[in-house]
């Protein structure tokens, strides 16, 4: 038995004690069990990186970075946006059929993008400044695959509202992804070592998915056809229309500063950039996890049954982030300067400094976006829009630090009260949206 399977277990008796104190409502459920699995994985996490942070330079994490933000902005292509149809048919079997498309489509870009990169990857390297990482570039399409399969099955789970299983991988996505970054960091394996553990801890849980898969819901799977995917790829067509495009906009648009940073300030600021922002998002993200996932999950549910409360359902969400990523934030951008030093090494001071503009980022991130559905509601076009419009602010902030020679952190103060703006406008876009469902969209 793996020690995996024994702290699962373990976990798994602890959570379904405390789960039987909460009320029986799958809301506030699935809340706590997403939640809780997603802040051990990142109370590993803080745990472990101050260890990380003296194995590895900020010139690494840098680079790390630049690879991650290449592979995040890859990822979204994987499938074509059709994962997010998986929780919405009626019938499981119309949900099956959106799954093995998306796996076909996964695994035929996977291998359009190898053979792509053998062919033109200096030119490709080159002309995206992509040197540093040019010795990983074949680590590229194992992640993508990776982290492919995973997220596609992550939203089976959430269509059947297994948060259990949510919350078991994402625990162990931490701690295997922490222990090889660790490990490799003690034999000097550099930025390979870090893109590794990020690899690791993006996929690990696939097993456990499939598992559950086959054990629960195998029958779903047993009458699959290629009309049946001809179907649903047509039925869903708007997710590959809109939600890729404006996912793909929306992917490089929050990658952009890393690529602006390498390219105007070099791989160190960058470094010092990604530890402020993963610190920054550490304490919230178990918390704005839990609710996008549980917000969605719930809102499929109300499309179909009850499509009024979807809106008093919406504000109060939005209340409830609001008061606690205010005072959350506010907080860390308190205590990160003085505190960066100390926990992470003084050679990670500046990064702290980082977190105070970073935190108006992250704050506005955390409080809108976990419960943004504008795809759902059926208004893609203005997700890409909007997606368009927040690139075009983010580029311009940039740009226009470099040209009038702004410091780091002024760009960072500047580029921060930019998302402040831009997140309120696609709060009240939601809203919009909202006001005009009539009736369900996915019959």
């Amino acid at each position: 038995m793996t020690y995996l399977n024994i702290f699962n277990q373990v976990l798994s008796k602890i959570h379904n004690k405390i789960l039987s104190t909460i009320p029986a409502s799958p809301l506030w459920r699935g809340i706590f069990t997403i939640s809780t699995g997603t802040a051990i994985a990142q109370l590993i996490a803080i745990i472990t990186t101050p260890i990380i942070t003296r194995l590895y330079s900020p010139s690494d994490f840098g680079i790390v970075a630049l690879f991650s933000a290449v592979l995040s902005i890859l990822s979204v292509i994987g499938s074509l946006r059709y994962e997010f149809a998986i929780p919405l048919p009626h019938k499981d079997l119309d949900a099956a059929h959106i799954t093995l498309l998306c796996i076909v489509l996964l695994f035929g870009i996977s291998v359009f993008f190898f053979i792509f990169m053998i062919i033109l990857s200096p030119i490709v390297i080159g002309f995206f400044q992509l040197g540093a990482i040019s010795p990983y570039i074949w680590l590229l399409s194992i992640g993508l695959i990776g982290t492919g399969i995973y997220n596609i099955f992550n939203y089976w789970a959430i269509r059947k509202r297994d948060y259990s299983r949510i919350m078991y991988t994402k625990i162990n996505q931490s701690l295997t992804g922490s222990l090889s970054k660790i490990t490799m960091g003690f034999y000097h394996f550099g930025p390979l070592g870090l893109i590794i553990g990020e690899i690791l801890s993006q996929t690990t849980g696939i097993v456990t998915f499939l598992r559950s898969i086959w054990t629960k819901d195998k029958e779903n799977f047993k009458h699959l056809s290629f009309p049946g995917i001809e179907d649903v790829a047509k039925k869903y067509s708007r997710f590959p229309l809109f939600s890729l495009p404006s996912s793909i906009v929306n992917s490089i648009t929050l990658q952009l500063p890393v690529f602006m940073l390498s390219y105007f300030y070099g791989f160190q600021v960058v470094g010092f950039y990604s530890l402020a922002y993963m610190v920054l998002v550490f304490p919230a993200s178990f918390i704005s996890s839990a609710m996008a996932q549980v917000f969605f999950g719930e809102l499929s549910i109300l499309i179909h049954e009850n499509i009024n409360k979807i809106r008093n359902y919406y504000i109060s969400t939005i209340k409830n982030l609001f008061f606690i990523g205010l005072s959350l934030f506010l907080l860390i951008a308190i205590i990160a300067p003085l505190g960066f030093p100390l926990i992470f090494g003084e050679i990670w001071k500046d990064a702290g400094w980082y977190c105070i503009p970073l935190s108006m980022v992250a704050a506005s991130t955390f409080i809108v976006s976990s419960t943004s559905n504008l795809t759902t509601y059926g208004y893609n076009h203005w997700q890409l829009v909007w997606d368009l419009f927040r690139f075009t602010m983010v580029a311009t902030v940039f740009l226009g630090g470099a040209h009038f020679h702004f410091s780091i952190l002024v760009t960072l103060y500047i580029y921060g009260l930019m998302m402040v703006v831009t997140y309120v406008i696609l709060y009240y876009l939601n809203l919009k949206a909202i006001g005009k469902l009539g009736g369900s969209l996915y019959e």
